[in-house]
C-alpha cells in the first residue's frame, strides 16, 4: 500500500525496521499492523477513551485501569511528558523572572489539586 505522506518519528521507524527485519517484511508492514491493532483496541466495547483522557488531565487516578487501558495511558502519558505545553512554558518563564529562590516549594494558584511544586530553575 502506498501513501502520499507517511511521516513517522525516527523512533517509530527504527522500531519498525527492527520488526521488519525479524519478520522479513517491509518497514511499512509493522506500522500498518500497529495501526490495525490500535483501531481494534479503540473500537472494543470495553475500551473507554474518556477515562484515559480524564486520567491524563489529572481528574482521576490511572491506578483503576486494567491492563489495556493502563498500557494505553502509559504510552499517552509518556508522549505528553516529552514536550511542555504552551501554558507550562509561559508559567515557567514567569517564574524565572520572579524572586522565588530555586528549590523552593510553592503552591500554584489555579492548581486544582493543591499539589506543591518544587521549583528547580536557576
Amino acid at each position: 500500500m502506498s501513501t502520499k505522506d507517511g511521516r513517522f518519528s525516527e523512533h517509530t521507524v527504527a522500531d519498525a525496521r527492527k520488526e521488519a527485519g525479524v519478520m522479513a517484511r517491509t518497514v511499512s508492514a509493522p506500522i500498518e499492523h500497529w495501526i490495525r491493532v490500535g483501531r481494534a483496541i479503540e473500537s472494543a466495547p470495553a475500551f473507554d477513551d474518556r477515562r484515559i483522557k480524564s486520567a491524563l488531565r489529572g481528574d482521576c487516578s490511572p491506578d483503576v485501569f486494567g491492563g489495556t487501558e493502563r498500557a494505553i495511558y502509559a504510552v499517552e502519558h509518556e508522549q505528553r511528558m516529552k514536550t511542555a505545553s504552551e501554558c507550562e512554558l509561559e508559567f515557567y518563564k514567569s517564574l524565572s523572572a520572579s524572586s522565588v529562590p530555586p528549590g523552593s516549594i510553592v503552591n500554584i494558584a489555579g492548581n486544582s489539586k493543591g499539589w506543591p511544586v518544587r521549583l528547580e530553575f536557576g
